[in-house]
């Protein structure tokens, strides 16, 4: 009797340390479950050139950008150009761009509308993690220079910039970013200083940056 109550003790020991380990391996199981294993972003670049219509009588728009192989492109925006829609994220930076312009708060509803009349370019790119992009865009003096037909006008600079969402991945993303970005309004310009005008911002910088993607 007593050898058999001891193979009932260790049975019971062994159903025991069996159900021990397997709740343990089902924990495990559980965790992997809980905590997935983070994957590369892949991310869609936005290049948005814009070119007010006021500004396209003074000046075109080149603009080169480096893709994420190394590829450069160039693409020129004037006067004439079919404008394109923003996307969502441009919308909301161009917005937030034109509250703070230099001479934005000077202006009135009418000298406003001139943020309406734009012609709008997108230069789209997939860039994958560890890679990279750059921009930059330089106004041109158009010629002939036209004649206006008042004796000033309201001017709104170009302006070009980028903007990037992630179509696939789910890193935590916080790339290092650099960009020059300004946009600016003058008010009543005398149409008899177009040639000066011109002249002095040939060749300007209407903006440019460089990203590496997370």
């Amino acid at each position: 009797m007593k050898k058999m109550m001891n193979w009932m003790f260790a049975a019971i020991l062994l159903c025991g340390l069996s159900l021990v380990i397997t709740s343990c391996g089902s924990d495990d199981d559980d965790d992997s479950i809980k905590d997935p294993q983070t994957t590369p972003n892949t991310y869609e670049v936005n290049i948005t050139a814009v070119l007010p219509q006021i500004a396209a009588q003074i000046f075109s728009l080149e603009v080169e950008y480096t893709d994420a192989e190394g590829k450069t492109h160039t693409a020129t925006v004037k006067a004439g150009d079919q404008t394109e829609p923003m996307t969502t994220e441009a919308k909301v930076r161009f917005d937030n761009a034109k509250e703070f312009a230099i001479g934005f708060q000077n202006m009135n509803e009418e000298q406003k509308k001139v943020f309406d009349n734009l012609i709008v370019k997108n230069f789209k790119m997939t860039v994958p993690s560890g890679k990279s992009y750059s921009f930059k865009s330089t106004m041109k003096a158009v010629s002939p220079l036209p004649r206006f037909e008042t004796e000033t006008f309201d001017y709104l600079a170009p302006i070009v910039f980028s903007t990037a969402k992630i179509i696939s991945g789910n890193t935590p993303s916080g790339s290092t970013f650099k960009e020059k970005l300004g946009m600016s309004v003058k008010l009543s310009i005398e149409s008899a200083e177009i040639e000066a005008f011109s002249k002095l911002y040939d060749s300007s910088s209407a903006g440019e940056g460089s990203q590496k993607m997370d």
